[in-house]
């Protein structure tokens, strides 16, 4: 960017010189509207805009690659995190099986003392126990 500073300050300054040079000269015969310096300032514009057409092509190539990269690296973030998401389902699945089944064993202990203390009730009262 700093390096085509210079360039596009030539670039506009000659630009503008012959707008005004091509302006006074207008009405002169068509032969006799560009000088010789006017001619080169004519070829260093074309040269600069050669230099620019070949420094936008350079940036398109660059974007190119930057646009495919980020292509590749989004698919593969995906991937990664569709692993991560698959892998984190299948623990949690476990987990549940897990948690399930001391609930249902704390059920069947809570169950078991119930029926354990009314039979003892039953038991105290029918040998007159107290």
């Amino acid at each position: 960017m700093v390096q085509s500073l210079p360039i596009t300050t030539r670039l506009t300054h000659t630009s503008t010189r012959l707008t005004h040079r091509h302006i006074q000269m207008a009405d002169q015969p068509r032969d006799d509207r560009f000088t010789s310096d006017d001619r080169k300032a004519l070829t260093e514009i074309s040269v600069h805009m050669l230099y620019v057409r070949d420094a936008i092509e350079a940036m398109k190539t660059a974007s190119t690659r930057v646009d495919t990269k980020m292509d590749t690296l989004h698919s593969e973030a995906s991937k990664k995190i569709d692993t991560a998401a698959a892998s984190l389902e299948h623990k949690m699945d476990r987990l549940d099986t897990r948690i399930r089944t001391l609930e249902n064993w704390r059920w069947w202990i809570m169950g078991a003392a119930v029926a354990g203390g009314g039979a003892a009730g039953l038991l105290s009262r029918a040998f007159g126990i107290r």
